[in-house]
């Protein structure tokens, strides 16, 4: 499974009301977004400014080249799907877990239920190591003398 990120993605949703069971969002802003396909997915948050209420984070499983609907799995992250009327703004922005994950080697994600994916990095607070996870293994983050230089690519 690989994480898919794009600078830029958003719009309005056109479900009147979009409820909290839906698993189908529309808005024609879904044009720009990724084409989402087999085990890839992104995420996007719905009422990003906590307008309405909380915001609600939503996986996107499945995203057709330039379609305005998107495939979700809602309340993800920790959120709760909700009810959502015409015109609420979403926004593909990065969340809590495209940032260094802190835990301990025995307490790293394992499975990609809990958010793993390929790219995603964690700090071992018990082995001051920063590792990546390639697929298939925690890998050191940077070789020993190597540069990072900033934003990561996640393909």
């Amino acid at each position: 499974m690989t994480r898919l990120r794009s600078n830029t993605d958003f719009g309005i949703i056109t479900d009147n009301p979009l409820t909290a069971g839906a698993t189908t969002i529309n808005s024609s802003g879904f044009a720009s977004l990724l084409t989402v396909a087999g085990s890839d997915d992104c995420v996007i948050t719905l009422d990003p400014g906590a307008i309405y209420g909380l915001p609600e984070i939503v996986r996107v499983t499945a995203h057709g080249a330039a379609a305005t609907s998107i495939t979700v799995v809602r309340g993800h992250d920790g959120t709760t799907a909700r009810a959502h009327n015409a015109g609420v703004q979403w926004v593909h922005a990065p969340v809590i877990e495209d940032a260094i994950v802190q835990c301990t080697s025995t307490t790293r994600p394992s499975a990609p239920d809990v958010g793993l994916y390929i790219g995603m990095r964690i700090f071992e607070t018990d082995t001051q190591r920063e590792l990546r996870w390639n697929g298939s293994a925690w890998i050191p983050h940077l070789e020993p003398y190597a540069v990072d230089l900033g934003w990561l690519h996640y393909s």
